[in-house]
C-alpha cells in the first residue's frame, strides 16, 4: 500500500510513518523542511512541500492508496490553511475515515 501522510514530521505524523513502514507499506512523507525527517528508508519518500502548494500536493498522492493527515493547529497565521477544496484535487475513491 502507498500511504501519503501530511505533518509526516510532526510527533503524531513520525509514528504514523514508523507504524506503516513496519508493516511493510511504502510512505510518502509531505514536509515543509528537507531535514525535518532524518528516518532513511528505503520504502519512504520524503517530498518537500508546502500547502499551497497545489500541484505538488497532488503529484504527492497521486498513485497513492490513502492520504492521512497528521497536520497540527497553525500556530502561524501566515500558514493557516484556509481552503483545500481544489478541483481535482482528491480522486473519488477516497473516502475519509477516523483512525
Amino acid at each position: 500500500m502507498i500511504i501519503t501522510i501530511f505533518g509526516a514530521n510532526g510527533a503524531i505524523g513520525k509514528l504514523v510513518v514508523k507504524e506503516a513502514l513496519t508493516h511493510g507499506d511504502q510512505v510518502v512523507a509531505y514536509v515543509r523542511r528537507a531535514d525535518a525527517l532524518p528516518e532513511n528508508h528505503p520504502n519512504l519518500q520524503v517530498v518537500v512541500g508546502s500547502l499551497d502548494d497545489h500541484r505538488k500536493m497532488k503529484d504527492a498522492f497521486t498513485n497513492s492508496d490513502a492520504v492521512i493527515s497528521a497536520l497540527g493547529p497553525a500556530q502561524d497565521k501566515s500558514r493557516k490553511v484556509k481552503d483545500l477544496s481544489i478541483p481535482g484535487l482528491m480522486k473519488p475513491s477516497f473516502k475519509p475515515c477516523r483512525l
